[in-house]
């Protein structure tokens, strides 16, 4: 597999491991799509109550930008394993998050 330029040894080397077993890397994509996503939707609810109860705004947005970094950070590094490891890790986000809502009881 052809790697972009600049991406890190060690993603490269983890598509090419990925590329020699079937579905690997679709599957990779959604479990960490699901893990990132339980992380992040399950963090919302601490966030929200640190904007909301107040006293504490600096840790909110730290909080905040720290959740958003994340994500962008890990799919930025689905990304460049290829557009079908993206996809599905943007589907695992989605099917934690219909767990965590549910979970939560649901959207008010």
């Amino acid at each position: 597999m052809t790697a972009p330029i600049g991406t890190p040894a060690f993603l490269t080397a983890l598509a090419d491991g990925l590329a020699t077993v079937p579905g690997a890397a679709p599957a990779l994509g959604f479990a960490v799509g699901l893990a990132l996503g339980a992380l992040h939707f399950a963090s919302l609810r601490l966030n929200t109550d640190l904007f909301v109860n107040g006293g504490r705004a600096w840790l909110a947005a730290l909080l905040l930008v720290g959740r958003f970094a994340l994500l962008l950070v890990v799919l930025a590094g689905l990304a460049m394993l290829g557009a079908l490891p993206l996809l599905c890790g943007g589907l695992g986000l989605l099917v934690a998050r219909a767990v965590i809502i549910k979970r939560m009881g649901g959207v008010p």
